[in-house]
């Protein structure tokens, strides 16, 4: 059960699949059609309907987990200095010994286990502010951000930078992928991604947003790796799940394999801007709200120096790699836009463009 990302008034269940993936929407709506169906549901005790295991030691078993998917020897040797932000979640109490075990200095902010958190549990620009003022003042080497139930990973630079998870998506990329390996991703995913496919000839795979749906799309094509833009990565021949320890764990292998500063990785990976926003709608007039968007959409951009992709919500994406797209929120009452592309102003000038449309269609 989860409320780390979901409106206050609401809870959410998770369920998972016996290989630790999230269930798929057929199960779960499966389930939903059974609890809201017409037949009397039966309760009946736990002892009844299956068993139930109790694993000890689940710490020391994670903690080898981690272990054995990177090069703990030569992560060790560099000594990082890592600032850490579990946003007082449910990392807080082993987040400590699970990077001084690898003989790095840690300083650690929202470190106590709270039910309600110091900041917003979404680590973005507007969240994390007080690790960015850290960062610019105390000489760490990086510092790593969590979400609440530490699954998003966003990381900040030695300058006090906030990297784009699109941008470390790349760098991922980059030093994982050959040509040929395959690499899944959703939609609302930066330009970024699809150049350094045509660049390095990896294949590149779009697939809905949500954990759900990234997760049937990897095993759909075997994907090799895969990640969200939200901060979630998936390294598929270890796990198939997102796990933000686990992330930085990744990061600084590289690091230390490169022999690189955070700043001089992302330097290599071509620039990209992102500009998003959302407006609340009325959940009762989704198609009407639908209707009026594709009409506004047409009006706008009547030319067609586009290419228009409808796998969640719609995307344009024009001739410069340059795009904007509208979606509707899986778990909120809102409509969403995201605008991306080299060039700074052409992505204000689309950005614009778009809020024009979402101020339209909310009325």
């Amino acid at each position: 059960m989860t409320g780390s990302h979901m409106p206050h008034d609401r809870v959410g269940i998770i369920i998972f699949m016996e290989d630790g993936t999230y269930a798929p929407f057929e199960v779960t709506d499966e389930i939903e059609e059974i609890l809201h169906g017409t037949e009397k549901i039966e309760l009946v005790q736990l002892d009844q309907i299956g068993r139930t295991m109790e694993y000890q030691d689940l710490f020391s078993r994670y903690v080898n987990f981690l272990y054995s998917c990177v090069d703990t020897n030569r992560i060790s040797k560099k000594k990082f200095k890592i600032l850490i932000d579990p946003v007082n979640g449910s990392s807080c109490k082993v987040i400590r010994e699970i990077f001084e075990r690898l003989q790095t200095e840690v300083s650690i902010i929202n470190h106590n286990f709270l039910p309600v958190p110091n900041r917003r549990s979404e680590p973005t620009p507007e969240t994390l502010e007080e690790a960015k003022n850290i960062m610019k003042v105390i000489g760490f080497d990086l510092a790593v951000c969590f979400d609440v139930d530490a699954d998003r990973a966003v990381f900040i630079d030695e300058n006090g930078n906030i990297i784009p998870p699109d941008i470390i998506g790349a760098v991922f990329a980059l030093h994982i992928l050959r040509a040929n390996d395959i690499c899944v991703v959703p939609i609302n995913s930066s330009g970024l991604i699809s150049e350094l496919a045509d660049r390095t000839n990896f294949k590149l795979k779009y697939c809905k947003i949500g954990q759900p749906e990234t997760i049937k799309a990897i095993k759909k094509y075997k994907a090799r790796f895969s990640y969200e833009e939200s901060g979630k990565y998936y390294f598929c021949n270890d796990c198939l799940w997102s796990d933000g320890i686990f992330t930085a764990f990744k990061l600084l292998e590289i690091l230390a394999s490169q022999n690189k500063t955070l700043s001089e990785l992302v330097e290599k990976v071509p620039q990209y801007h992102q500009m998003k926003t959302s407006v609340e709608i009325d959940p009762l007039k989704l198609d009407l709200i639908n209707t009026k968007l594709m009409s506004a959409l047409d009006e706008e951009f009547m030319s067609n120096n586009h290419q228009r992709v409808a796998i969640d919500g719609t995307k344009l994406i024009f001739s410069d790699n340059s795009s904007l797209m509208v979606r509707f929120s899986g778990t909120e009452p809102l409509l969403r836009l995201y605008c991306d592309g080299r060039d700074q102003e052409k992505v204000s000038t689309l950005f614009n463009r778009g809020k024009k449309i979402l101020k339209l269609v909310s009325k």
